[in-house]
């Protein structure tokens, strides 16, 4: 839809009760264009979201980040869902440059070192969603969801409905 979240995190995730399905919350830093970001509000080469969660070219500047910055951000939640903390969450990430650092330049952390029972095949999407280079992502939602497909109780993506 043209949109980039740019603070996609586990409390920003809401599973609707009757559908299962996941609504994204608190659009204060969506992107919709860069014609419509009122220059008062941002200015270039700000960056700003949630350390934990942020993409590495967000934190450089956060209007030249695209749809995948907020598939960075998915692989980092999906992190936490499976392990209980984000990914660059320890003694040597504690501070916002730390975490920095971490996204943009530390390896990837091993999903599969905090949880062996994860499949391999999900371990790569993990992995491809964590890339430190936006052109090694997934390039849109939709081939994501695709990938997701296989560990969910459907066989394909469900049709988006308002609720």
């Amino acid at each position: 839809l043209g949109l980039v979240h740019r603070d996609i995190k586990p409390s920003n995730l809401f599973v609707a009760k009757q559908s299962g399905q996941i609504k994204i919350l608190d659009m204060g830093l969506a992107l919709l264009s860069q014609e419509e970001v009122p220059a008062a509000l941002t200015s270039t080469g700000q960056c700003f979201g949630t350390p934990d969660y942020m993409a590495p070219e967000q934190w450089s500047d956060a209007h030249t980040c695209d749809a995948r910055a907020d598939l960075y951000s998915l692989g980092c939640t999906l992190f936490f869902l499976l392990v209980g903390h984000p990914p660059y969450h320890s003694e040597t990430h504690r501070t916002a440059a730390n975490k920095m650092k971490g996204h943009v330049i530390d390896p990837i952390p091993d999903l599969l070192a905090a949880r062996s029972d994860i499949p391999d095949e999900l371990n790569a999407i993990y992995r491809k969603l964590m890339a430190k280079d936006p052109k090694d992502r997934f390039a849109s939602a939709d081939q994501l969801a695709e990938a997701l497909a296989p560990f969910t109780r459907q066989s394909k993506p469900a049709p988006s409905s308002p609720e």
